[in-house]
This record gives C-alpha cells, structure tokens and sequence, in this order.
C-alpha cells in the first residue's frame, strides 16, 4: 500500500488576518520612508529647515532660490545669499556645487571630490564706528575651542574651483564717501588637497582701489595678478 502525503493544513482566519495586518504596515512603512527620503533631500525642506538652523547658529540670513540634493553623494545650490547687516549680503554665489562622500565623513575622513564656487561676491563693509558686517559672523563663533581631540582633520580634496570671484571690502568714511578696494575675476583652482600629499594650485585676479577722492581718475588704481 502506497504511502499518501499529509494534506497541507489551512491557514487559519486569525493567522490570515495578523499577515494582512503586518503586510500593511511594512507597505505603510516602506511609503513613508520614500516619502521621508524626497521630503528631505527636497529643496522646501532645506529651505524650511536646514536653513533657517543654519542662519540661527552664524547669526546670519541664509537663502538659496534652488537646490538640488542627493545626501550620500552631492549638493548643488543656486543664487546662494548670506546677509548678516544692512541691504547688502556679505556672501553671495550663482551656484555652488560638491560631490562628496557621506559615508567617508560619518567615518571621520573628509573626502570631498570637487567642491565649485560660481560667480562667488564676498562684500566687507566697515562703518565709521568701526564696526562691520562681519562681526555677527564673528560673534556666533565666539571663543569656542575644541581642546577634545588632538588627531589632525583627515581631508582629501581632489578639486576646489572658485570661478569669477569677486571679494570688495568697503569702507565708509564719516563724510558718507567710500573707500573701494576689489579683488574681481578672481579665478582659483586647487588639485589634492590631502594629508601628506602635494597639490597645485592657480591663481588669477584683477586688483583695483577706489580711495573714494573727488576726482575718479585720480583716485583709482588697477592691476592684475597671476600665481
């Protein structure tokens, strides 16, 4: 006489009902996290959140009109503003783009594969007084020291760009002239910046001094630098 297989047994209604159970949520969980994922890498959440802290901690106002974020690997902002005082930003950019390693930095080595600067204006302004627009950056620094760790910062940048930089420092003369001094089209390209290792850097700029005299042309020099 053959031997007869043992019938499956049914699965019962209350064990049926729990896998249902369990199916939605991780289907419920798994929405949320791709949910979670384009909420934070969305330029609104950088914007509503990243930001706002950002500007709270440097006691400044910074802006972008776009971003675009993929957080393991790069981030590219356009129309980047830093405003600490007055109507004028002490920073701003067209664009700024690095690729990067998210992994390699939790690890504690900062490894960054370019990081670009477009069209970057940094503007110093001094008042009269003596003040100026780089003191609430200053400020948020204060005198904090990190006396922790003595290990030196693990970096390894492949490529740094600033592209048609411009830096202005202003000075405000009690009369209500200005002092001009302008580093335009500066141009720097930095290739391995790593410990123990050589890299090369590049440097060009246009020099101009506005000493804000009554006559323009007898006021302003211009030059020009390579390194």
């Amino acid at each position: 006489m053959g031997e007869w297989d043992a019938p499956a047994r049914p699965i019962s209604p209350k064990r049926r009902r729990w896998l249902k159970i369990l199916g939605i949520v991780c289907g419920n969980l798994a929405l949320l996290l791709v949910i979670a994922y384009f909420v934070v890498t969305s330029a609104w959440f950088l914007k509503s959140v990243v930001l706002p802290k950002a500007s709270g901690a440097l006691n400044a106002t910074i802006t972008v009109q776009d971003a675009s974020i993929s957080p393991f690997s790069s981030i590219r902002l356009s129309k980047l503003r830093v405003l600490t005082t007055g109507a004028e930003p002490l920073l701003s950019a067209e664009e700024v783009h690095c690729r990067y390693s998210l992994w390699a930095i939790l690890r504690g080595d900062i490894r960054v594969a370019e990081a670009t600067l477009d069209t970057p204006v940094v503007r110093l302004i001094e008042n009269p007084d003596g003040t100026s627009n780089l003191d609430p950056f200053l400020k948020s620094s204060g005198s904090e020291t990190n006396a922790g760790s003595t290990q030196p910062i693990r970096l390894d940048l492949q490529q740094l760009a600033v592209k048609k930089g411009t830096l202005r420092y202003i000075k405000v003369l009690p009369d209500g002239g200005k002092q001009v001094a302008e580093i335009a089209g500066f141009s720097l390209t930095v290739d391995t910046v790593a410990n123990e290792r050589d890299g090369k850097v590049h440097i060009a700029t246009d020099l101009k001094f506005d000493q804000g005299l009554a006559a323009p042309t007898n006021g302003i020099q211009i030059g020009r630098a390579h390194v």
